[in-house]
């Protein structure tokens, strides 16, 4: 089980955007991170360590706090992650850091896969609900 990291400075929503969601953050949301609506609609960083924090999740487009409109994407292109990871390796949201990603499935595994690396840098992005 490895981490996924994402470079904050190049990480973007390239095209392909078909499903996002535009809430206002409850924290500290950093661009490339895994996040989920919470029961008051504002947006937290989703977990795969258990099912209430693996559930309805897209990646921020952009590093926002709380008070600010943030988009998350659903399904989409994102780039801004590891170039060394090979290309069709999956990507899971980490069950370890709050916000992460991952290369190996998550404890709860209806959590699942939220993307695929397409090239290097890209992963499309696939997030269940």
């Amino acid at each position: 089980m490895a981490a996924i990291t994402v470079t904050t400075a190049n990480a973007r929503v390239v095209d392909d955007i078909i499903d996002r969601l535009t809430l206002e953050p409850a924290v500290a949301i950093t661009a490339g991170q895994v996040i989920r609506p919470n029961s008051s609609n504002k947006w937290v960083l989703a977990q795969g360590n258990n099912a209430g924090n693996a559930t309805n999740m897209y990646i921020a487009t952009r590093s926002a706090g709380p008070g600010v409109g943030l988009t998350g994407v659903r399904i989409g292109k994102f780039t801004g992650i590891d170039t060394a990871i090979t290309v069709g390796s999956p990507v899971y949201v980490s069950d370890t850091v709050a916000g992460g990603m991952d290369d190996a499935a998550p404890t709860v595994a209806a959590a699942g896969l939220i993307g695929r690396v397409v090239k290097p840098g890209v992963m499309t992005v696939q997030c269940p609900l």
